[in-house]
């Protein structure tokens, strides 16, 4: 917790018997990138930005009954000989690439949600006439294969046999940014700005290539379906 009553990170630690050492990496919760699967609702965020020199208040929970804390005061790293200035420019270097994965997550739940969709509706045209439900059901397939697509411009080509060359995908530029803002260490860097200028122009056509997918291939088929009478009982 920052001075501003503000809770900046959390993490869970597995304990056990005896005396447990807990590590705290000095950064903030940061994004997690967009994933084919959905996150679970209890995992920990992974580390964002490195946090401000000042004073924070750790709190440790364990089982919602046991509760302590104490006061922590962080310094600027001598060797590094960086000013405020310059840690905040780096924390807004890197929240500027953490937007783009926000975006991107946003982006991943739609096409996850349309996965879960066409799963449903599968199910529900087992009792349709043979026609409907196979016109249905290879609609839904050619759109899974499309969604499948769009999560290989996300997080990369699923694991292939023998030897393959990655293209380049969404993730690969936001770790490529995030790396470049790092290294910069909150200095002038025309690498950074070219990282992210990368990172956007692949977001922007891949956003819109989703939104085009939404509008005028899942659209259809989900007027199409709402204007069923499918039974759901067996006659």
């Amino acid at each position: 917790i920052d001075a501003a009553g503000d809770t900046i990170r959390t993490f869970t630690t597995k304990i056990d018997t005896g005396f447990t050492r807990i590590y705290w990496n000095m950064s903030m919760n940061g994004v997690p990138f967009p994933s084919r699967k959905e996150r679970k609702e209890d995992a920990d965020l992974p580390s964002g930005n490195r946090v401000l020199p000042g004073t924070y208040k750790m709190v440790f929970v364990k089982n919602d009954s046991l509760k302590d804390s104490t006061n922590l005061t962080i310094h600027s790293d001598p060797r590094l000989n960086q000013t405020v200035a310059q840690l905040k420019k780096e924390q807004a270097a890197r929240n500027e690439i953490y937007a783009f994965a926000k975006k991107g997550n946003e982006y991943a739940e739609r096409l996850r949600d349309a996965q879960k969709s066409i799963k449903l509706i599968d199910a529900l045209m087992e009792n349709a006439a043979d026609s409907t439900k196979t016109k249905i059901t290879d609609q839904g397939k050619e759109l899974n294969k499309s969604i499948g697509k769009f999560f290989d411009q996300f997080t990369g080509l699923e694991k292939q046999k023998g030897y393959f060359k990655q293209p380049p995908h969404f993730n690969q530029f936001l770790w490529g940014a995030l790396s470049r803002a790092n290294a910069a260490d909150g200095l002038e860097d025309a690498s950074v700005d070219y990282s992210k200028l990368k990172l956007e122009r692949f977001a922007d056509k891949l956003f819109k290539k989703i939104d085009t997918f939404f509008e005028e291939a899942w659209q259809p088929y989900r007027e199409q379906v709402e204007g069923l009478q499918t039974p759901i009982f067996k006659e």
